[in-house]
């Protein structure tokens, strides 16, 4: 797969970071509770979170994207996605 750049600010990589961190996060969580309580359970038991997750998800994107169209052009930065 060919590497695409992107030009970003150090604000919206830092979003973006955040948004790698709790994805990590929650995969982390739901291999935790799997292991602990079995696949099935386990799934259940973080699917009971969702909405929570969601809300903190959008939360982060809704701030990204504020930061986004508010500093396009400015301050930017090539990144490798």
């Amino acid at each position: 797969m060919e590497r695409v750049s992107y030009t970003i600010t150090e604000e919206t990589r830092c979003f973006l970071d955040a948004l790698n961190v709790f994805q990590e996060f929650k995969n982390d969580f739901l291999t935790a509770l799997q292991n602990l309580y079995g696949e099935e359970q386990g799934e259940q038991f973080y699917n009971t979170e969702k909405e929570q997750f969601d809300k903190i998800e959008h939360t982060l994107w809704e701030y990204m994207r504020v930061n986004v169209t508010s500093g396009m052009g400015m301050n930017v930065a090539k990144v490798e996605i």
